[in-house]
């Protein structure tokens, strides 16, 4: 595949991603979003980038996976 049709690819991928999430934009907060996203410190500045990889996570941030029908 050239160049040229590998940009293309990915520009089309990236066009129907935000059509497909575009409508995300209009709602309001849920569950965790309270303390992980509007009341994160830690977010605001993006030299914390790093602190996100090192620092762990606070077990009411945790949530458990459930997996059914094994």
């Amino acid at each position: 595949m050239d160049k040229r049709k590998f940009w293309w690819a990915i520009f089309i991928m990236m066009v129907l991603c935000t059509i497909t999430y575009s409508n995300h934009f209009q709602n309001d907060f849920h569950f965790d979003d309270s303390h992980t996203i509007q009341n994160n410190v830690y977010i605001r500045n993006i030299h914390n980038i790093p602190l996100f990889l090192l620092m762990a996570v606070p077990a009411a941030l945790y949530r458990k996976i459930n997996r059914t029908g094994q």
